[in-house]
């Protein structure tokens, strides 16, 4: 179900789209307006809605783009290898779009596909722990069905939430199931990856099993893009 802010973005593009549509039956217009109803679905933040490689245009990071525009030219290979990727760098570089440009090529090669801020992760698989009977068990097959299972995962903010053992062991869980699902999960953080699992989760085994589950670590270094407008 889309929350108040959800549904009015829905609606808006719906109209803009169909407004312009002189098509009868299942159009491109329609499956347009159906796509984008998906990528809300997958939590995808809606500012990144209609992002693609367009949109990333900060000359800092065009390395980073060719590596990963060469990841979604592959995407079936690297799915049957469960394999992902870990982006990390500073602010306004593009981290966030990059995830989420991953996750609609997915979407549109018919995987299914999960957005989720860490921080809000921990919330989500907490939250079921004052539950009772189906109300847990509602909460608990919804975690399993969009973080465990979904073809692709992406997790976000890695390293902005507070520290705790909490955090670490729901991390271990999520990552160690979709490594062993052999499911693709494209992490991104501040932090390089030895810095998050070894100072901030202060784990060596989580630096273990991400390691395993991706095909590289990309770094994005240069100034931050939002104060000129891009790849906000």
């Amino acid at each position: 179900m889309l929350n108040r802010v959800e549904e009015r973005f829905y609606k808006r593009q719906k109209k803009k789209i169909l407004d312009k549509c002189t098509h009868e039956g299942n159009c491109r217009c329609r499956r347009k307006v159906k796509w984008i109803l998906n990528k809300i679905e997958a939590n995808i933040p809606l500012k990144y809605i209609r992002y693609g490689f367009k949109n990333m245009t900060h000359p800092d990071i065009q390395k980073a783009k060719k590596a990963i525009q060469f990841y979604v030219k592959n995407l079936d290979v690297y799915f049957d290898e469960g394999e992902g990727y870990y982006l990390h760098g500073s602010p306004g570089l593009g981290k966030t779009a990059f995830g989420t440009i991953i996750l609609s090529y997915a979407l549109s090669k018919g995987f299914t596909i999960y957005y989720e801020e860490f921080a809000d992760l921990v919330e989500f698989y907490t939250k079921a722990w004052d539950k009772q009977g189906d109300a847990k068990e509602e909460i608990r097959h919804a975690f399993v069905d969009k973080v465990y299972e979904s073809d692709f995962l992406m997790i976000d903010g890695l390293g902005l939430e507070i520290k705790s053992s909490i955090g670490t062991s729901i991390m271990e869980r999520v990552v160690r199931t979709r490594v062993n699902y052999n499911l693709p999960t494209i992490y991104a953080s501040r932090l390089s990856l030895d810095t998050l699992c070894e100072n901030h989760f202060k784990s060596k085994a989580l630096l273990s099993l991400i390691t395993e589950s991706i095909n590289n670590e990309i770094t994005l270094v240069g100034k931050d893009a939002r104060k000129k407008g891009k790849n906000k």
